[in-house]
């Protein structure tokens, strides 16, 4: 009875591979699209700035 429970206790609490890749996915996806967001209001500071100084 008690090993079982150890036992279940250690494979509740343990990461499989296929949930560590599944994570990684899901932080891969969050930083391109934090990425993305920051390219484009750099893009867009940038136009901001070239519009500026050469009008």
């Amino acid at each position: 009875m008690l090993a079982a429970e150890h036992r279940r206790i250690i494979e509740d609490s343990l990461a499989t591979k296929n949930y560590l890749d599944m994570r990684l996915r899901e932080l891969e996806y969050r930083l391109i699209i934090k990425m993305g967001a920051m390219l484009m209001a750099a893009v867009i500071a940038f136009a901001t700035l070239v519009k500026l100084l050469w009008c």
